[in-house]
Parts: C-alpha cells; structure tokens; sequence
C-alpha cells in the first residue's frame, strides 16, 4: 500500500512538471516566502530568477554589496547606455524588494571591474584605458578616488582577502589587451606590480580561488581573436609579487567574452556573454580546484557586458550565496535586467568517453539515507535539456533547476541540500525528479544531519 502512495504521488509530481500556472510555478504548488527575502524560482528561471528591473537600461557596470544589520543591500554603479559614460549610483534593498538612486559615482565610469571588502566596493578601470580607481564606503555613503599605476578597462580583479590584496590583471588598452598585473594593498592604500600575464586578456573571467592560486579565463587577446584558454597562477608565499603563470583546463564550449565573473568560496563563477563569431550566450560555468570545470543552469536572457557581485544568503552565512546580475547588452540594445543565481547545484563537465551511451540512465551515488550532498551519475546518449526537482512530502517545490545543451555522456548533478530561499533543508524524505529531454527518473531520498 505504501509503495502504491508512493508511485502514485510521484506521477502527480511528474505530471506537474509539465502544468504551471501564469507565474511558471507547477500547478497546485505555492511557493510561501513567509518573512523571509523572497526569490521566486520557477521552471522557466530554473534556479536563476529575476528581480525588479533597474530603472535605466545600462551595461558594463560596476556592482558590490552591503549588509544593514540583517538587510542586503545590491549596489550598481557606472555603466553605458546610448554609448554614454555615466555616473549612476543604483542600491537594491533585498529585504524590500525595490531600487532606489544612490549619491552619484564621482566620475563616469563604464567597463572595468569591482570587488567588495569589508563594507567597501572598489572600483578600477574604465573605457578606454583609464587608470580610475574609485572606493565606496557604504556606512558613510561616501566615496575616495585613487590612481592605478596604468589604465585599463576590462580587467579580471581578484581579491585575496587572508593578505588583504586585490590583484588588477591583465585587461586592455582599448581593444588591445594587456599583461599587467596590477596589486592594490588594501592597507597600505597603494598599488604595486606583480608578475606579468604570459599574454594579454581582456572581458575575461578571473579570481581568487584559494591556496595562492590566481585563475583567469576567456576573453579577447586582440582584434576579433577570442579565447576560452585558462591561465593560473600561484602566487609565491613569501613575496606577492611574484606569480608563477601556467596553462589551465580550457572553459568549456566555444571562445567568449565579455563575461559576468565572480567568485565564491573560492569557485570561480563565468556567465552568458558573447561567443566567437558575435553569438550571444546564456550558458554558465564554475571551476573549482580538485573539482574541475562544471555547468551551471542557464542564465534566464542571453546577454554580454554584464557585472556580477555575490553575497551570502545571510550575514552570518559564509557558504551559501547568490550571485547578483544587473544589466547588459543583447542585440544592440541595452538591459535593465537583473538576475540572480542560487550557488548550490552543479552538473559536472566530463571529457568524452570511449563507449557510446545507448540509453538514458541515472544513477545514485550517494548513500540512502544520506547526511552530506546528494548526488547522482546521468548518462545522456545525446544533447538534452537536463531538468532537477525536489519535492517534500506534501508536494511543496522545495529546490528546482534546469540546466540547457548538456553534451552526451556521463554527468554528476550534485545538490548542496539548500532550498529555493537559500536555506539549509530540514532532515526528512523527500522526493527528487530529474527530466533529461523526455526521460523522466524520480525517487525518494531520506536526509539526515
């Protein structure tokens, strides 16, 4: 009698992936915010969603963070519409889910790069080739411009928080990419150089990922000549200087630029931008080391020129966190878009095998019940849209994601046990589906602490 329950509740589930409501969410199914910041996910936003737009269409921007006491604060500075430079100062209140306009930048500012640290945003370089470096207190709303020992506009930044140093690499001169590798002390309020990139990058990704490790990927290396070669660089212990470059592992898929970039506990997050040949992209990607290279849901709109800032769920929460994405630019025009992704799913990059896959198939690979992350082994004969849902026992979404253009072969989706809300789940069953084109495999699982 149980498992009848049980099957019969899972074909409600799997009918109900294909049923939503005007709002995207499967029908009979409420998302409840309760008291809490509200981040509606839905099948069509996967486990992206999207909050109110920004009130000026822009792109190439600047963007950091702050928390007010248990409040979250988005801000967006800079950027280009209508081939302007501007000085906007936008701040987002998470909690009450508007936008409101900040005291303006000091200087227009328009494709460069930012970080945060310590409730202060730091800005540097600009188009075309400016040495700009600009830092935002947001507890006294305040703002101290600076000068970066060479110009630059589209660099990769890196902040390296145990030596309170942000690395400047690489970016350009205009359209010619550079290899400078510029080190602001965040102490010492100064800048000094540090071993050279081996060659120019510039609208590339890059970041800090832990054990004095450097990384940097894609971007332009000159005219139309894109790239998704991967540079990483060990930073010597004993002197910040000196950097020991090498090749990485390749981003996946086709050469890009113009990137969302961002790190996260040490993982080092690539958005959408645009592919060789003038193609725009929604495809995501994170790197971690020992991990490797893994895809990310799709982000909801194609778009380049974007700027990303993450920050934890909550003040007190150094794990998990989103992933904030204001503007950009598609198809000539610019975007008041913002989107936001959840950092919690993965659906790992294998490198093709030898023995063709005949048949769909999933596997379990964590123990049932299980007390660390749950992850499954998906075998795709072909390209397929991948589809991730986990429900509780009264049919409530608890988590959803879906993931565009997975290449045949072997997979693993592992799902770090946070909730659409960015909450730690609770101990107990729950049901989870995965959809991979019109394959659908479901379960129940049992987690415990």
């Amino acid at each position: 009698m149980k498992f009848s329950l049980v099957l019969a509740f899972l074909l409600i589930i799997v009918s109900a992936l294909a049923a939503t409501n005007a709002d995207g969410v499967p029908s009979g199914m409420i998302l409840d915010s309760g008291n809490e910041l509200f981040i509606p996910c839905s099948p069509d936003s996967a486990s992206w969603t999207t909050y109110p737009t920004i009130s000026v269409a822009s792109c190439g921007m600047y963007a950091g963070f702050n928390y007010v006491g248990p409040d979250l604060f988005i801000h967006a500075f800079g950027g280009n519409n209508t081939q302007a430079v501007n000085t906007y100062h936008f701040i987002y209140d998470c909690t009450a889910g508007t936008w409101s306009t900040g005291t303006p930048l000091p200087v227009g500012l328009r494709y460069g790069r930012s970080t945060t640290h310590n409730g202060v945003i730091y800005l540097f370089g600009g188009w075309s080739g400016l040495p700009n470096m600009v830092k935002y207190y947001c507890d006294g709303d305040s703002y101290q411009t600076g000068t970066m020992l060479y110009g630059v506009n589209d660099p990769q930044v890196a902040l390296v928080k145990d030596r309170e140093l942000i690395y400047v690499i690489g970016g350009g001169s205009g359209w010619t990419p550079q290899t400078y590798v510029q080190v602001f002390d965040i102490n010492g309020d100064s800048f000094f150089t540090a071993t050279s990139l081996p060659v120019g990058v510039m609208a590339g990704a890059g970041g800090y990922i832990g054990n004095d490790t450097l990384m940097v990927t894609c971007g332009g290396q000159g005219g139309s000549t894109w790239t998704n070669s991967t540079y990483v660089g060990v930073i010597d212990p004993a002197d910040p200087t000196v950097i020991t470059w090498s090749a990485g592992t390749a981003l996946p898929g086709t050469a890009r630029r113009r990137v969302g970039d961002e790190i996260w506990n040490n993982t080092l997050y690539v958005l959408a931008g645009q592919l060789d040949g003038y193609v725009y992209t929604n495809e995501c990607y994170a790197y971690t080391t020992n991990v490797g290279w893994s895809t990310l849901p799709s982000k909801p709109t194609l778009s380049m020129n974007l700027i990303a800032t993450a920050a934890p769920v909550e003040v007190t929460d150094a794990t998990e966190g989103y992933i904030f994405c204001p503007g950009g630019y598609l198809n000539s025009a610019y975007l008041n878009i913002f989107e936001v992704l959840l950092t919690d799913i993965f659906l790992s990059v294998e490198e093709p095998g030898t023995n063709p896959i005949n048949n769909f198939n999933l596997r379990l690979l964590s123990n049932n019940p299980l007390h660390g992350d749950f992850i499954v082994e998906l075998q795709l004969p072909e390209n397929s849209e991948v589809n991730f849902n986990i429900y509780d026992l009264t049919g409530r979404t608890v988590r959803n994601a879906g993931f565009s253009n997975i290449p045949a072969g072997t997979h693993r989706l592992t799902w770090e046990r946070i909730d659409n809300y960015g909450k730690q789940v609770t101990s107990g069953s729950y049901f989870y589906v995965v959809q991979a084109g019109s394959n659908i495999f479901s379960g129940k699982i049992i987690l415990t602490q």
